[in-house]
């Protein structure tokens, strides 16, 4: 769960009754202005410091599962284009790997919180869903923390997670398999596909669109994107008596973290603050407990964020990724998604099909933004291993009719 205000009361709202375009001109200063703040904040990266290079590893105990566990951190690239130092974990199958290395599935995990007291690497058993029906397949699986979720059992770095920023996300997501081809007990492949759920799956849809030009070395495959949040811009802070939203929080906090006060500025009370200080130790459901009492007015000084951060939303947003690329995408949905919504994700998959981009839409009946994940995962693994033989997309074998129906194709 990862997306602002409006989906924190989505369950109560008519879908698409407030359905407005992003206006165009957000879209044409995106470039200009967001290359504008990267620059600024940029600094030289030495070769120690490249994206992908290993910094450390060890061995982790990981109970019920079906592989060898490491610990790792890794070099990452900010969004300004900094060096980070992000942690994460590499599965590796048992037995002897196939001609070439073991091919990847790197994860890309939803909304947990921000701080490195939540990071997913604090308990390998369950940093990823389904891992054991991945490694069985003789796949292995690396799963980034995200920066600023830093595990601080093997490294220091810390801060706020930039949540909801998706091009350091994705950045962090590719270059764990970079990591991992440095890490000589994994055996690793050039070969990849990537698996995001939720914030992680927005994320993916990123990965698409940069991998080409920011890991070459690599073979990205495909791209799956499991109820991905996106239309961010619109109705970002709700009205002032709806619920303070600890998405809208997390959103304000992360941007603010990524591109400074001077550009998203903290425009929270003095209560809305003691929130934001809590995310450098509450995990999420922490976070929502404490939150749910109040109104959007008692926490956020505004309800209309500033042309700048309507940029920004706008830049991260999979509705607007600009042009095309040859990887497939797969986006996965489920009807009853009160979170990120079928709505919105039949708006990402028309802008990527009016783009190009070869995409396939499955949705799944009946299924809400927890059940989708567990009851799609049998039918994504099968699209994942086709993508790994090469079959081509739309795939020859789409969900069963009476579990999940696809309901777009284009390429």
């Amino acid at each position: 769960m990862d997306t602002p205000r409006r989906r924190w009361q989505r369950a109560t709202t008519k879908a698409g009754s407030r359905r407005t375009a992003v206006p165009v001109a957000l879209v044409v200063l995106v470039a200009l202005f967001t290359g504008t703040v990267r620059a600024n904040g940029a600094e030289p990266l030495s070769q120690s410091q490249a994206p992908g290079t290993l910094i450390s590893d060890q061995p982790v105990t990981a109970p019920g599962v079906d592989g060898k566990a490491y610990l790792v951190s890794y070099w990452s690239m900010s969004e300004q284009g900094s060096a980070v130092d992000v942690t994460g974990v590499v599965f590796v199958p048992f037995g002897s790997p196939p001609a070439g290395g073991w091919p990847i599935v790197s994860y890309g995990h939803p909304t947990d919180g921000m701080a490195s007291s939540c990071a997913p690497s604090l308990d390998p058993s369950t940093d990823v869903p389904n891992v054991n029906d991945m490694l069985d397949r003789g796949w292995e699986v690396v799963a980034s923390d995200y920066q600023g979720e830093t595990n601080q059992a093997i490294a220091s770095a810390g801060g706020l997670q930039p949540h909801g920023v998706n091009i350091p996300t994705a950045r962090n997501i590719i270059d764990i398999v970079r990591a991992a081809l440095q890490l000589p007990e994994a055996h690793a492949s050039t070969q990849y596909v990537v698996w995001g759920y939720s914030q992680g799956a927005a994320a993916a849809t990123v990965v698409a669109s940069i991998a080409a030009t920011y890991a070459p070395q690599l073979n990205l495959e495909g791209v799956v994107a499991t109820a991905p949040p996106s239309g961010l811009v619109e109705d970002f802070y709700g009205a002032p008596s709806d619920p303070a939203s600890p998405f809208t929080l997390m959103y304000v906090a992360g941007y603010n973290a990524a591109y400074g006060s001077a550009v998203v500025p903290l425009d929270l009370t003095p209560l809305g603050m003691r929130f934001y200080n809590d995310l450098s130790y509450d995990c999420y459901d922490t976070l929502a407990s404490e939150m749910s009492q109040y109104q959007a007015d008692q926490v956020f000084t505004t309800t209309t964020p500033t042309l700048f951060f309507a940029i920004l939303l706008a830049t991260n947003d999979p509705w607007f990724i600009p042009q095309a690329t040859n990887t497939p995408v797969l986006l996965v949905q489920g009807s009853a998604d009160t979170t990120d919504t079928p709505l919105d994700t039949w708006f990402v998959d028309a802008h990527l099909c009016a783009i190009g981009q070869d995409t396939v839409l499955w949705e799944y009946p009946g299924l809400d933004h927890n059940d989708i994940v567990g009851s799609s995962m049998g039918d994504v693994e099968h699209w994942i291993a086709d993508r790994f033989a090469g079959v081509g997309n739309p795939d020859p074998s789409p969900p069963d009719g009476e579990s999940g129906i696809q309901q777009s194709a284009c390429n």
